[in-house]
């Protein structure tokens, strides 16, 4: 696996080079599980443990989200503020999970979001990213650390059919399906989502006598 989008796992590696950090837990969520992969394959040494969450391998084989979700994704956004608004808590109402999905809070959130940065093409690079990305899942079979993968039940833009499929691919993987969580880690899942990485963590301190540092992506 080596293409101009690894330049991205590269970035987090030089970070570690800077603050002077030889080995790290790596954990990252949908493109940035995808980023954690691949920083476990081309930089296995600085890696103390791989946590993929709510993400894939890229492999074509793999189960993809359907047609009205892909649709949804790309669909042009509008230009007026109010709009934009509504059109991206419709979306997120897609994609995160129904039994937390607060209206309200949503529009806050996407409100502030775009009044922080409203780059447009930010989504359609990022789509195509991971479309031009290769297949991770023949290298990750090579990966030989400590990992976890976390994936909800209910996700639509990353089916749960990723999760076994991400865990089958790295050995000795542990696969944490968790109920009610769609391409989301909403507040009450967050104490299992903890314990789990938490007890992973904890193994690769005992077995590498290591404290625990982890890189959010």
């Amino acid at each position: 696996v080596s293409t101009q989008s690894t330049w991205v796992a590269m970035d987090a590696v030089s970070l570690l080079d800077v603050l002077n950090i030889t080995k790290a837990h790596i954990c990252g969520a949908s493109m940035g599980g995808m980023i954690a992969q691949l920083i476990a394959i081309e930089h296995p040494t600085r890696i103390k443990s791989l946590i993929s969450i709510m993400s894939e391998t890229g492999d074509w084989s793999s189960p993809k989200p359907s047609i009205n979700v892909q649709l949804s994704v790309i669909a042009p956004a509008p230009k007026e503020m109010d709009q934009l608004i509504k059109f991206r808590v419709n979306l997120l109402k897609k994609l995160t999970s129904k039994h937390y999905f607060n209206e309200e809070e949503m529009t806050a959130y996407v409100k502030k979001g775009i009044e922080r940065s409203n780059y447009r093409e930010g989504v359609a690079r990022q789509v195509a990213a991971i479309i031009a990305a290769p297949a991770r899942g023949n290298a990750l079979k090579k990966v030989n650390i400590p990992a976890l993968v976390i994936h909800g039940k209910e996700d639509t833009l990353i089916p749960p059919g990723n999760g076994p499929h991400t865990a089958s691919c790295i050995q000795g993987a542990t696969l944490l399906m968790v109920d009610k969580m769609a391409h989301d880690m909403p507040k009450p899942v967050w104490p299992e989502l903890v314990a789990a990485i938490k007890e992973l963590a904890s193994r690769c301190t005992k077995r590498n006598g290591n404290s625990f540092l982890g890189i959010i992506l």
